[in-house]
């Protein structure tokens, strides 16, 4: 196959040892492509090429007079010329088929422009006839055509060894097999991608949609008139304008200063296309940044196989480390030894530590919720809490020296860690931090409020280098030995290049052909070392990648190919584990070179580079350091679109079971033990992660059209792990997360139900059990996670099914736990029972599976029965162990759900409020330091016990941190439920207005949940509220019957008793009020006492003179009030009803003062 001299760079014949024009020795031949593995085999690669079709017209009239001798002469001299034609361009004959030909561009070697080449040798073919009939006339008196058809595509492709012969199949073939039939004699017709790839460097004109055989939708194609001789670009993008390098790096310096001057913090997005600097000069204003004295850190956000959306912040939070105070604690303690005095000078004006909302327990809360991020770990709270945490810990890094947070490919970020930057963004106010985004722009495909002027977020456009400028850059880096372009994109950053010469052709050509892109440069001239063909120059940026990597050696690609299926960022023990199909082998033992070999000459060449010990690279270029040293043994990709061609580029059958090796070595232990080192306790297994490649795997197979026994168990043992990874999420409360891994779960297992159609197969993954058990568990968590996002019909028709299903295959674990669900949410509901029935009756079940997470709900729902009934002391056992179980469990939904309703006890119980204040402050500090969806779960029972003592702002400011947190976690049932404890608030503290336009709106919600339960309390609430008004007519129309549980019996009763007084009816709301009292003295709540002793009085004022005092028995039962008020500690209801005693008007005049 022709090649190009590396000197000179005139075309060479093939198998020419030296260059016929300067006689520079050229280098051998690579390896063909397809040769990976241990290069004792073949295996077929996934390429993108352009596939030729030529056909000769008139042959078969040639053949009826031509003698077969003659025939075959002219068909002789007719190939050859075709063959030279297509080898003269690059491209491989794979086949004559009678008179046609087939030749394919792209194999064994990628070149950027392979289409350009097909076309070009297509007008080659179809002109080179014009000799051949020549001579055919002169000598046969006869002449041929050709028609011919080109396209672009994927296809797997093989190359035969010591054959000059490569095999393809796809349908990029057989389109341009199609395209050959159309094509008119003497015509080239190419199809849409080569037309659209070739751009202007072709002049083509389209023809009429072809309807082709075995193609259900019209083929677009384009006659080729001629080729465009050396137009002045053939890459995408020209038309955008090319600007030095001076102007952004100045503008992220104008930032920084601005940013310190103004002690404000800002969000700079650098965008750009891939490749064209954004990276290089984020770390040049980093090296700046650092030198002027800032804290730069900085981290990428991975294309796929995170283990969380915030897995990110791993590396940032490692790179921020130098900043906390160095006082040779851990992470943890130097964040909340910084975090302390900041939150503390927010506390409120009393002083009192014990009431400082975000005092010292919230600054360690914050520090253990970042540690746990810092170590790569789930955060384990909302997206609220992480973004309060990250804004606290960059404003206590920001108040003394200015912060640069640095994130590179953010479009490939999680919504919730584009949520958090955003955050940031707006929050950052006092500090001087800086966020610098490195951003494609797809990422305004899916976030296109990015690109919206913003008062503290600026996008900064990063265009292609200027002409001369690139220029330079190649001169250095082809003068370079085995340095970075770093320092000189640098040096061309600041305008200190420039040089005036005039570049040699190479040079020019490079320069050319790159358009302003640094990698295109930097690979380029790899490219050009190496013995590369320049007329192979990209025509994007990923053919330039597919053109580099073609012509590593053999080893070195198969290495990539599988570091690629690991991720962008690979450790050396899951490299081992991949390449080798066993556990890590000594290096040399399998007769192939040791990959640390490999690794260090791919780094040499720019295709991968070492990981820093944190885990991520360091954009700031700040001085190397224990922390920045490079960790043996890890790597990554130096560009993600590198990791992408690789992966690409592997057969879908080899992706497949790479993944399966893979996630079968991360569920054994997931950790090599050395030689001579006794193996630890293995970790727990990493069900997102192993999951993500088994589901990988099972696709890849699927997309083979395969649903074989192998592609089953995979498929199975995929819809197990991402199961069990989405139970586990939504456990710990991440809703969002978790939906989407039962999602990815729901959607293997409708193509290939686990364990195929026998519900008693084996399906290997956690838990393992039969397929149907495992489908139910998936169908379960599914239902919840519905019912959590607010699809309350859509979780009761699943939650049904689940419960059928459980109970056909005996499973009572299941059934009991859906039970559960179905009597909270349908209460009264034939077949359920109570939700006290079926909590206690499935006890027995779920402790015999040991279901951890089924006994916490249970004993949650019997506690809050006791607790409707008034029994605290025996709610409080019950909740005590539903919190053990939730722990056993990891539950932290269960976990919030218990402490808050603990607290509700301690505001309704008998505890005095000052006591249970301190309880509740206890439990913040100690039992739920950095549980941060737990504390806010607490604190709004205890926002209510704030009210109670006149501590209204304290009260409304925790409303709002457990609003914010609990929204933010997703949990659809969390926004009404606090705004039912905010309107108790407001009713504390006199303002009814507010208080009734809360429950209007909490009703609302509840009735499209299905919230029953907290829909009759929200409902007795606005009732109460629209008495305290006069308005009994509207308070008629909601009141319910006075039935249900004790505590619900007895309010209803008074607010009978309450309603009928206002209508004049003594009688009748003299007996209603006397079951009231009844129904409250029964209980083990002062409260509720309380506050029938308090209607009951008002009830008695309103049908007594309104002009006169209260009469005698109405102040005796305000007095009673006032003694049970005061003995709680309830300093508002004791004040009204003194205001009551003394008073000559009824419930419904003017509140008392707090």
């Amino acid at each position: 196959m022709a090649s190009a001299c590396p000197g000179c760079h005139t075309r060479t014949a093939p198998g020419a040892r030296f260059c016929s024009s300067c006689g520079h020795a050229l280098p051998a031949a690579p390896a063909p492509v397809p040769a990976v593995g241990t290069g004792r085999e073949q295996v077929a690669s996934r390429r993108t090429v352009t596939v030729l079709f030529c056909d000769m017209t008139g042959s078969t009239a040639l053949s009826e007079w031509l003698d077969p001798e003659a025939l075959r002469h002219v068909m002789l001299r007719y190939f050859t010329r075709m063959r030279a034609c297509v080898e003269d361009h690059g491209g491989t004959v794979e086949k004559f088929i009678g008179d046609a030909v087939m030749a394919v561009f792209g194999v064994p070697l990628t070149h950027e422009d392979d289409p350009l080449r097909a076309v070009r040798a297509a007008l080659d073919m179809r002109d080179s006839l014009d000799d051949l009939n020549a001579e055919l006339r002169r000598e046969l008196g006869t002449a041929v055509a050709v028609r011919i058809g080109v396209e672009t595509g994927e296809v797997v492709a093989t190359v035969v060894p010591g054959a000059d012969q490569a095999l393809v199949s796809g349908e990029t073939v057989n389109v341009a097999a199609r395209l050959e039939q159309h094509a008119p004699p003497g015509q080239i017709l190419v199809g849409a991608v080569t037309r659209a790839l070739v751009g202007p460097a072709v002049e083509a004109e389209p023809v009429a949609a072809l309807s082709v055989k075995g193609k259900s939708r019209p083929v677009h194609a384009w006659r080729v008139v001629r080729a465009v001789e050396r137009p002045a670009t053939m890459l995408r993008g020209t038309d955008s304008a090319l600007v030095d390098r001076t102007a952004e790096l100045d503008a992220l310096l104008a930032l920084h200063r601005r940013t310190g001057r103004d002690r404000a913090g800002r969000l700079v997005t650098l965008l750009g296309d891939p490749g064209v600097g954004k990276s290089r000069l984020a770390r040049a204003y980093g090296r700046e940044a650092v030198r002027q004295g800032a804290l730069v850190a900085g981290t990428d956000c991975p294309p796929y196989g995170s283990p969380g959306p915030y897995a990110p912040l791993a590396a940032l939070l490692e790179g921020l480390a130098p900043g906390l105070p160095d006082d040779g604690g851990s992470f943890r303690d130097r964040v909340a030894a910084l975090l302390g005095p900041v939150r503390s000078s927010r506390a409120t004006p009393q002083g009192n530590s014990g009431q400082d909302v975000g005092g010292r327990e919230a600054a360690g809360a914050a520090a253990a919720l970042l540690d746990r991020l810092r170590r790569g770990e789930a955060p384990g709270t909302g997206t609220e809490e992480v973004h309060l945490a990250l804004l606290g810990l960059l404003t206590a890094l920001g108040r003394d020296r200015t912060v640069v947070a640095v994130l590179d490919d953010i479009h490939y970020a999680a919504p919730a860690l584009l949520d958090a930057v955003a955050h940031l963004a707006t929050g950052l106010t006092g500090a001087r931090v800086l966020l610098v985004c490195l951003a494609r722009p797809e990422l305004l495909d899916h976030a296109p409020e990015w690109s919206e002027p913003a008062p503290t977020a600026t996008v900064l456009p990063v265009p292609p280098l200027p002409k001369a400028d690139c220029q330079d850059l190649v001169v250095r880096l082809r003068s370079l030995a085995g340095g970075t372009a770093d320092d000189l994109v640098l040096h061309l950053a600041q305008g200190s290049c420039g040089s005036a010469a005039v570049p040699d052709a190479i040079t020019a050509r490079i320069a050319e052909r790159a358009e302003g892109n640094p990698l295109f440069v930097e690979q380029m001239v790899a490219m050009e070392r190496e013995g590369g063909d320049l007329e192979s120059v990209p025509l994007s940026l990923r053919g330039l990648v597919a053109a580099r990597l073609d012509r590593l050696p053999p080893e070195e690609r198969e290495l990539l190919g599988c570091a690629s299926v690991v991720g962008r960022e690979f450790p050396l023990d899951q490299l081992r584990v991949v390449r080798a199909g066993e556990q890590a082998a000594p290096p040399g033992e399998d007769g192939r070179t040791a990959p640390e070999e490999l690794l260090a000459a791919l780094v040499s060449r720019r295709i991968v580079e070492p990981l820093a010990a944190s885990g991520g690279t360091h954009p700031g270029g700040a001085p190397e350091t224990p922390e920045t040293l490079p960790e043996p043994g890890g790597h990554r990709f130096a560009s993600p679109l590198i990791q992408e061609v690789v992966y690409a580029g592997l057969s879908r059958r080899l992706r497949a079971e790479r993944h399966e090796r893979l996630a079968a070595w991360l569920l054994a232990d997931g950790v090599t033990a050395s030689p001579g080192t006794p193996p630890s306790p293995p970790p727990p297994p990493d069900h997102t992660t192993a999951g993500g490649h088994l589901e990988r795997a099972f696709w890849h197979r699927r997309g083979l059209g395969l649903l074989d026994p192998v592609a089953r168990r995979t498929g199975a043992a995929a819809v197990a792990h991402l199961t069990a990874a989405g139970a586990a999420a939504l456990a710990r409360g991440e809703v969002g997360w978790a939906m989407d891994l039962l999602r990815r779960a729901r959607a293997v297992d409708d193509v290939c139900p686990a364990g195929g159609d026998r519900d008693g197969a084996t399906v290997p993954g956690p838990g393992g059990g039969a397929a149907a058990a495992v489908r139910l568990r998936l169908r379960t968590a599914l239902a919840e996670a519905h019912l959590a996002t607010g699809h309350t019909e859509r979780a009761l028709t699943a939650f049904h099914a689940v419960h059928e299903e459980a109970v056909r295959t005996g499973d009572q674990a299941t059934a009991a736990r859906v039970r559960l669900q179905l009597a909270y949410l349908e209460p009264g509901a034939p077949g359920f029972g109570t939700a006290l029935d079926a909590a206690r009756e499935s006890l027995a079940p779920l402790t015999e599976a040991g279901d951890d997470l089924g006994l916490a709900r249970a004993r949650l729902r019997i506690g809050q029965a006791h607790q409707s009934e008034g029994r605290h002391a025996r709610a409080v056992t019950d909740f005590t162990a539903a919190l053990h179980h939730a722990a056993r469990a990891d539950a932290e939904l269960e976990r919030a759900g218990t402490v808050g309703a603990f607290g509700v006890s301690l505001w309704l119980g008998p505890e005095p409020v000052p006591a249970a204040l301190r309880r509740c402050e206890e439990l913040l500090a100690t039992d739920l330091d950095g549980r941060r969806m737990a504390r806010a779960a607490l604190l709004c029972p205890m926002a209510v016990l704030l009210a109670t003592r006149r501590r209204f702002e304290e009260a409304r400011e925790q409303l709002v941190l457990a609003s914010r947190t609990l929204h933010d976690f997703g949990h659809a049932f969390a926004a009404p439920a606090v705004t039912v404890f905010a309107a108790t608030v407001e009713c504390l503290d006199g303002r009814r207005d507010s208080a009734e336009a809360m429950l209007r709106g909490a009703r609302t919600d509840l009735a499209r949940l299905g919230d029953t339960p907290l829909l009759a309390t929200a409902t007795r609430d606005l009732v109460r509220v629209l008495l305290e008004q006069g308005r009994a007519a509207e308070a008629r129309d909601l009141l319910a019957p006075a039935e249900g549980d004790l505590m619900a019996v007895a309010e209803l009763h008074a607010l009978h008793g309450r309603l009928l007084a206002l209508t004049g009816d003594g009688a009748a709301a003299t007996a209603h009020l006397r079951r009231a009292l009844d129904a409250a003295r029964t209980t083990e709540s002062p409260l509720c006492l309380a506050d029938v002793e308090l209607d009951l009085a008002h009830a008695l004022a309103d049908l007594a003179d309104p002009d006169g005092p209260p009469p005698p028995a109405a102040r005796a039962h305000a007095t009673a009030a006032h003694r049970r008020y005061r003995a709680k500690g309830h300093l508002v209801g004791a004040a009204r009803a003194r205001l009551l005693r003394g008073s000559s008007a009824g419930r419904t005049g003017p509140e008392p003062a707090p």
